[in-house]
């Protein structure tokens, strides 16, 4: 579910519990092929000065 509301077309399209789990199975598909995208391991943070704001935002919302 946090995937989906970072998720900027997800995130326009669930806007219901029915509809959520109407797509369950495609947001965990496409979550689950993000994530082999990433590579392993930690990742140096950004610094804020180098974010967009959209990026701010969104870093603010889900911690």
């Amino acid at each position: 579910i946090d995937w989906a509301l970072a998720n900027d077309f997800w995130q326009a399209h669930i806007l219901s519990p029915a509809k959520l789990r109407a797509k369950y199975e495609t947001l965990r598909r496409q979550a689950k092929s993000e994530r082999r995208k990433q590579p392993a391991g930690p990742q140096p943070t950004k610094n804020i000065d180098d974010m967009s704001e959209e990026e701010i935002q969104r870093a603010l919302r889900f911690g």
